[in-house]
């Protein structure tokens, strides 16, 4: 095996996400270390302020919170989550602990985005929503307090619904029963809210497959050291797989919980094999590339660059579980879908699946739509193919604005 190419990733984006508003929702000092900075944090954490928290930088990745106890004081009640999802979602849950009206907007897709799952468990816990555009979606005003002892959601097209709900139930002095009804998307990402606020001090037990119960009583501070992200390293994991090479990404251990883990096993399947390091860092050797069939429900955000994959790999690939993925920053599947037809390569879609016949892909311009996962994952096509080129560089900066430049080491 050839020495293996250094590649240097953020701090984990769910992990940052999680950390800023429990550390914040805490009693006391939290330290926070690895943060990612990214546009997307950057809106947790002007929200997170607005509402009563102390954030200062102390380095470039690192992090002082001053907790609120749980206290959600009033502010502005306008506050915008550009078009960051996840903010939009586990945020909707800490303001509806204030007795304060909130105001959310959002910019772009966000607006289309689903959220009447979550607006309707809310609802049922006492708290006023108003849809401004009486659709479901941003933008939507929030007034609570959240009062009661147990909620129903609808987890099936995000699993960050129940997320914010655990989060907010910590908050609650005798805690939160929490029922599933349809099932969770991307159940792992569950896992990691759990974990994290067991740092917190806060526990979660899973009751049943569809009941979660939440102790409750409130966070308290807690140093907080964050993983590095194992979203931004699957593109240059996958990189070493399409080209052949080694390319090694520390700070992540075998043992994470970062749910986007999962395509090592994918990659392994598909002809790479992987090793991981004693010190925390996993290596991705790559070899001759074979198709696959697989349940995507798990990693939703690694399509994009699966089905990139798929199309150099030798057979017809096929990934299910897949239609969530139209309510993400973009229709991933029609995103996908167009890129690789623009590519020349065959594929099937279908409700919930997508077909991709390996072949030889040649030049293109990828349609990002304003989608950073599609940005990212398509660039790598450029590693093989002359004159692949990206219509929208920056909108990586959503979650790892130094992609480019570490996507430069891939072509040395």
């Amino acid at each position: 095996m050839d020495r293996p190419l250094y590649i240097g990733v953020p701090g984990s984006n769910s992990m940052t996400h999680r950390a800023l508003i429990l550390a914040c929702m805490a009693s006391g000092d939290s330290m926070l270390t690895n943060c990612l900075k990214s546009d997307d944090i950057a809106v947790t954490m002007n929200a997170l302020k607005c509402m009563g928290a102390g954030i200062d930088t102390i380095s470039p990745n690192q992090l002082k919170i001053k907790g609120t106890g749980g206290i959600v004081k009033a502010c502005n009640p306008c506050i915008s989550m550009e078009e960051s999802g996840t903010s939009l979602r586990l945020l909707s849950c800490i303001a509806a602990l204030g007795n304060h009206e909130y105001l959310f907007t959002g910019k772009g897709r966000l607006n289309k985005r689903p959220m009447v799952p979550l607006l309707d468990a809310l609802g049922e816990l006492k708290v006023t929503i108003k849809s401004i555009e009486n659709n479901g979606c941003a933008p939507f005003s929030i007034m609570g307090p959240a009062s009661g002892h147990e909620v129903h959601i609808d987890a099936s097209l995000s699993s960050q619904f129940l997320s914010g709900l655990l989060i907010m139930g910590g908050v609650f002095k005798d805690g939160l029963d929490i029922k599933i009804e349809s099932g969770i998307s991307s159940l792992p990402y569950v896992y990691m809210t759990i974990d994290a606020m067991k740092h917190f001090g806060v526990q979660v037990e899973k009751i049943a497959e569809d009941h979660f119960k939440v102790f409750g009583g409130g966070y308290t501070a807690t140093d907080y050291d964050i993983e590095g992200d194992a979203s931004s390293a699957s593109y240059f994991w996958a990189g070493a797989a399409l080209t052949g090479r080694s390319v090694c990404v520390p700070f992540i251990p075998s043992t994470s919980l970062q749910t986007d883990m999962g395509i090592l096993n994918i990659l392994e399947e598909m002809g790479a094999e992987v090793i991981y390091q004693a010190d925390g860092s996993i290596i991705v050797h790559g070899k001759e590339l074979t198709a696959v069939e697989m349940d995507v429900n798990h990693i939703p955000d690694q399509v994009p660059t699966l089905a990139l994959l798929a199309a150099f790999a030798k057979g017809k690939s096929r990934f299910s579980s897949i239609a969530h993925l139209r309510h993400k920053e973009s229709d991933r599947i029609f995103g996908i879908s167009e890129n690789l037809n623009a590519m020349k390569i065959k594929v099937n879609v279908g409700e919930n699946f997508i077909e991709i016949d390996g072949g030889s892909p040649q030049p293109a311009t990828i349609k990002t739509l304003n989608d950073h996962r599609l940005a990212m994952a398509f660039s790598l096509a450029g590693l093989v193919v002359k004159d692949i080129k990206v219509d929208n560089l920056l909108c990586v900066n959503k979650s790892f604005p130094d992609f480019w430049k570490e996507f430069e080491k891939l072509r040395m």
